[in-house]
């Protein structure tokens, strides 16, 4: 729900009360065609002082330190006051809850569920972001508290800096981010349509979370029905949406005495997060004070140049949340699909997995394409550049990067795939570890070469060999042994491949939207999405319809920036908890000898068994 005017109003009236933060006159807060409240500059307002040199930014909006959010300012100003204020007021009321231990305990048991965990990409849930979400999601569940009962918790008995900043948290929950994981109705059908985007830790990293906020919260009010009468999945994640598409990564010295020395910090900003992202219409920036650590918009001169003599204009500021627009992640992130002009936006379209392992690559010797990419650890995605219409933000032009993806060699001539070899590798690998049974050997090979494994790796070699017979042991290997004039050739293969793959991909989405579309809203960031990918194949369809040559349709290596390459997705990798368990029973049932098996040795090296 959009804030009306005097709500609006209000909100901003509680932030002009905190010392240090102002407003510049020429600045005003109202609805943005773009996204919902947005902040406009009238150029007229500004002073000669503010226009004399364009070199210099003029501060349009300055925000103190401690109204601001972020695990550090939670810890050091807001978690502090409340625990001294607690302190204080002890002994005036018994009944009076410990929120800040509440906080404390949340963060406890956030930490201690981490730390239990054997799998990597679980353990790095314990991010700045994932606990400041978790942090918010508590404090405003305690505010829901104090709302819900004040017979029971209000006046004196739930007090404290917390409560000052319900406001802002009233203001978040008002937030319609329209995103993926709100979407009571498509969310579910979505993880379907979209399984190989998605990541199986992610939704263990948020139950994980969900799990110590709630724990916390029940360690205090045992007797309120929390999950039931308050929280729900969906609210935990409204707020999760509302604070991520909120945050701004805000530059901090690495120190107090290191003033030219920053790091960012994950950090939510009232005032300054009405600001809407533009990279075409970039025209103001974040910074952080270094004398004393507010947080300041800056307006740019150089880009207002033309409307600053413009009478009564008035134009909406933007930032830009990032340099690359991945459009994945501004879609879960923010909640709209990037189409700027000035920069091309990226989109890595993911190979369905039980499609791959159908599809048999007939070249002299015929083997499994995706078997083949696995042990060669080629992630089975193609990563696409996007040229937009700067009139009509239809997509003009799409090409593939292929810097560092060497998804052609999956259709080398000569390969075959040796299933005896690939046992020999697999128990030559875990007789380091102990003696295992051939039985046991045999299932862990199906777990490597699982469709939920992207890539097999730590192994010395490949069971794919050459027509002498001869193993290869990595993919570098099998670039070795291509000729140059052969590369045009699987160029030619894989987009003829491709170009299949988007027939069939097309059908899966037009059937998803043929039952789903009517029922659902406009907004919806689901089917957005989905009518997203479909503008993206149709136009790579077009694009093969009238190339000439293969090469045509990727982009050259000097257009490439090397950044694009960590933008690309992480490999699927079976968790470790499976592994784990797979060790286990195999000890319990005898299937490895126990007196020469390190099942400990085995367990401490699932960390090297996964893709950084």
């Amino acid at each position: 729900m959009p804030l009306s005017p005097q709500e609006r109003t209000t909100f901003l009236d509680w932030c002009l009360a905190h010392p240090g933060t102002s407003i510049h006159p020429a600045i005003e807060f109202k609805s943005s065609e773009i996204e919902g409240t947005g902040v406009f500059l009238n150029p007229t307002k500004l002073s000669s002082e503010d226009t004399q040199s364009t070199e210099d930014p003029v501060i349009v909006l300055r925000v103190p330190k401690t109204l601001s959010l972020s695990i550090d300012t939670i810890a050091e100003s807001l978690l502090t006051r409340q625990l001294q204020h607690e302190v204080e007021i002890e002994s005036q009321s018994a009944s009076f809850v410990k929120q800040g231990h509440i906080l404390i305990s949340f963060l406890s048991k956030l930490r201690t569920s981490f730390e239990e965990q054997i799998d990597p990409y679980v353990r790095g849930g314990l991010n700045e972001t994932n606990i400041l979400v978790g942090e918010i999601q508590t404090l405003m569940i305690l505010k829901e508290i104090r709302n819900r009962y004040p017979d029971q918790y209000g006046g004196e008995t739930m007090t404290g800096p917390f409560a000052e900043m319900d406001p802002y948290f009233d203001l978040l929950l008002q937030i319609d981010v329209n995103a993926v994981k709100t979407d009571q109705q498509l969310y579910e059908p979505y993880k379907q349509l979209f399984k190989f985007n998605e990541r199986e830790f992610r939704y263990e990293i948020e139950s994980l979370r969900n799990e110590a906020v709630l724990e916390a919260i029940k360690e205090t009010f045992p007797h309120l029905s929390i999950t039931e009468d308050i929280i729900t999945t969906n609210w935990l994640r409204s707020v999760e949406m509302a604070v991520i598409s909120r945050i701004l990564e805000i530059p901090e010295p690495l120190s107090d005495s290191e003033k030219e020395g920053f790091a960012v910090s994950s950090t939510l900003v009232p005032i300054i997060d009405f600001v809407n992202h533009s990279n075409d219409l970039v025209n103001c920036y974040f910074d952080a004070d270094k004398d004393n650590g507010d947080i300041v918009l800056k307006l740019d001169l150089t880009k207002i140049q033309g409307a600053v003599s413009r009478v009564d204009h008035e134009l909406e500021l933007f930032i830009q949340y990032s340099d690359y627009e991945d459009t994945f992640r501004f879609l879960h992130s923010y909640a709209f699909i990037p189409k700027s002009h000035t920069i091309r936006p990226l989109y890595e379209l993911t190979i369905d997995r039980e499609y791959l392992s159908k599809q048999v690559v007939h070249q002299e010797c015929n083997y499994n394409l995706g078997l083949m990419l696995r042990w060669f650890q080629i992630l089975p995605n193609v990563q696409f550049v996007i040229t937009y219409d700067s009139a009509n933000s239809s997509m003009a032009k799409v090409q593939i990067n292929l810097d560092n993806n060497f998804i052609v060699f999956g259709f080398s001539k000569g390969l075959s795939y040796d299933s005896e070899i690939a046992v020999d590798i697999v128990g030559s690998t875990l007789s380091e570890f102990g003696s295992f049974s051939d039985e046991f050997v045999e299932k862990y090979l199906q777990l490597e070469e699982s469709l939920d494994n992207d890539a097999i790796v730590d192994y010395p070699a490949t069971p794919f060999v050459n027509s002498q017979g001869e193993a290869f042991e990595n993919i570098e290997d099998l670039v070795k042994s291509t000729e140059d004039e052969e590369i045009e050739s699987l160029m030619g293969q894989f987009v003829e491949f491709l170009n299949k793959y988007a027939t069939y991909r097309l059908g899966q989405l037009h059937r998803f939207l043929t039952q789903y579309e009517q029922s659902s809203t406009n907004s919806s960031s689901v089917i957005q999405f989905v009518k997203f990918e479909m503008e993206l194949l149709e136009t790579f369809q077009k694009e093969v319809s009238k190339a000439e040559n293969p090469q045509d349709l990727i982009i050259d290596s000097e257009e490439c920036d090397p950044e694009w390459l960590k933008l690309r997705l992480t490999p699927r990798t079976v968790n470790n908890k499976v592994r784990q368990q797979m060790f286990e029973e195999a000890a319990a049932d005898a299937d490895v000898t126990t007196e020469s098996a390190d099942v400990t040795g085995i367990e401490e090296s699932l960390d090297d068994l996964t893709v950084d």
